[in-house]
C-alpha cells in the first residue's frame, strides 16, 4: 500500500517503456566481460535495475488502465446526461404542444403565438444538438463507427455560438414584449443575463413557454 501511494505521486513513463529498457539491459550484459559480471556488486545493481523496472513497468501498466477506466467512466456519464437533457427538451415540447395547437388560430403577429413558437424552436435545437453526431454507433453510446467527438466542450460551446446567432436576437425581442406589458419572470431574466450552457438555453425556452401561456387567446 506505501509503495502504490507512494507510486501515485510520482511521475510514470508510458507502458511499455520499462520493457525495452529491460531489453536493452539484457543485451548490454552480453556484451560485459564475464569477470565483471562475476562481481556481488554488478549481479546487484543488475537486480536493483531490473526489479526497479519491472515494479515501474507494472505500474505504468495498472495506472494506465485506471485512467482509461475513469476516462471511459466520464464519457459514459456524459452521454447519460446527454439523454437527461434530450428526455427534458421532449418533454417540455410535448408540454408546449396543447398550448401550440390552440394559438393555431391566433394571428401569426400575435406575442403569444411568436412566444410559443419561439420556445418550441430553441427545444429543436438542443434536441438536435443534444447528442454530438459520431457517438458510437448509431449516434449513440461508444463504439469504431463515426467515431466520437474528441471535444465535447467545444461542440457545447458551439451550441451555445449558435443560440446566440440565431434565437438570442428573437428571445430579447419577445422579452421586450412581455416587460412592455409588464409581465416579467425571474428565472427567465436570470438565464437570459448569462446563458451558459444548454440547461440555461432550456430554461429559457420553457420560461417563455410558461409567460405565453399566461397570456389571453
Amino acid at each position: 500500500m506505501l509503495v502504490e501511494k507512494m507510486l501515485e505521486h510520482i511521475w510514470l513513463p508510458e507502458p511499455g517503456i520499462c520493457v525495452t529498457i529491460l531489453g536493452v539491459e539484457a543485451f548490454v550484459i552480453t556484451l560485459l566481460p564475464i569477470k565483471f559480471l562475476e562481481l556481488r556488486s554488478a549481479k546487484s545493481i543488475a537486480i536493483i535495475i531490473c526489479f526497479v523496472l519491472a515494479v515501474t513497468e507494472i505500474w505504468s501498466v495498472k495506472r494506465d488502465r485506471q485512467e482509461s477506466s475513469e476516462q471511459h467512466k466520464r464519457e459514459m456519464q456524459e452521454v447519460f446526461g446527454r439523454f437527461g437533457g434530450l428526455h427534458s427538451d421532449l418533454a417540455a415540447l410535448q408540454a408546449n404542444m396543447p398550448a401550440t395547437q390552440q394559438s393555431r388560430s391566433l394571428s401569426p403577429d400575435s406575442l403569444k403565438r411568436r412566444a410559443l413558437d419561439l420556445s418550441n424552436e430553441i427545444l429543436q435545437f438542443l434536441v438536435s444538438r443534444e447528442i454530438p453526431p459520431g457517438f458510437g454507433q448509431g449516434g449513440f453510446g461508444e463504439g469504431t463507427f463515426g467515431g466520437k467527438p474528441s471535444d465535447t466542450a467545444q461542440y457545447d460551446k458551439e451550441t451555445i455560438d449558435d443560440y446566440f446567432k440565431v434565437f438570442e436576437p428573437r428571445v430579447s425581442d419577445v422579452r421586450e414584449e412581455f416587460k412592455r406589458r409588464r409581465i416579467a419572470d425571474e428565472r427567465l431574466e436570470t438565464e437570459y443575463a448569462n446563458p451558459v450552457n444548454t440547461y440555461s438555453i432550456r430554461a429559457i425556452a420553457e420560461r417563455i413557454s410558461v409567460m405565453a401561456k399566461s397570456l389571453p387567446e
